[in-house]
């Protein structure tokens, strides 16, 4: 059974130097995607192992290709953010999901002052802030269940102080729009019958009547009061 050293494998990012198995940094000449294809220890791995200390492959959207969801990721640190973006677009590559991003938004910075001590007389305060991290992942041509399966997984396997925002959006014909539109108009129209309708009273008084003049004991009465 062979055994893979791991942690001396470094992951592959642009203008950084890491260094080998060996512990030798690697010479200036040779890039950092070379130095990794020829470490010794990278070559054993698996394709699926390999791919991990790798930037994730992604299906680039073409001219023709339609935006149908776009993802905001949320979180006060940066690592876990950027780990979970790299899982998504690893996530969406082996869906067939064509992707775009992930792309940095602004931060958000929140602050507030407070009083730093529950003394009458005090005359200090503190401050304190928060930013929030975001990142945007943009997907395009996804079939509606591929999508909905899509974001339950990336759901099941959200990190704890992490926030997913995601924003979906569905295209019609302009038939369909307009019937869309007649239909919702002709439910306001009955809402709107239905508030300048009768009230509740007038339509319990309404069914009363129906009910007791089928009934022969009221007709009875109604006869004897008319001969009175």
């Amino acid at each position: 059974m062979k055994r893979y050293m791991f942690g001396t494998l470094p992951r592959v990012q642009p203008k950084r130097c890491f260094q080998t198995a060996i512990g030798k940094e690697s010479p200036k000449g040779n890039s950092e995607k070379d130095q990794l294809f020829e470490n010794p220890f990278f070559q054993q791995l698996p394709s699926n192992v390999a791919a991990v200390y790798l930037n994730p492959v992604k299906f680039n959207p073409s001219e023709n290709d339609v935006l149908c969801a776009s993802l905001k990721i949320k979180s006060f640190e940066t690592p876990k953010l950027d780990t979970f973006t790299d899982f998504i677009c690893r996530t969406a590559y082996y869906m067939k999901i064509p992707i775009k991003g992930p792309r940095p938004l602004p931060n958000k910075v929140e602050s507030w002052t407070l009083l730093r001590s529950p003394f009458i007389h005090k005359s200090s305060q503190e401050n304190f802030e928060r930013i929030t991290h975001s990142r945007l992942i943009q997907l395009y041509s996804v079939n509606p269940v591929t999508l909905e399966t899509f974001f339950s997984y990336l759901r099941k396997c959200n990190m704890w102080d992490l926030k997913l925002q995601a924003k979906a959006y569905e295209y019609e014909s302009i038939d369909d729009a307009l019937k869309n539109f007649e239909s919702q108009s002709k439910s306001t129209d009955n809402f709107k019958e239905l508030l300048n309708g009768p009230s509740k009273k007038d339509i319990i008084t309404q069914n009363a009547e129906k009910l007791l003049r089928n009934d022969p004991i009221y007709k009875d009465l109604l006869k004897n009061s008319s001969r009175k």
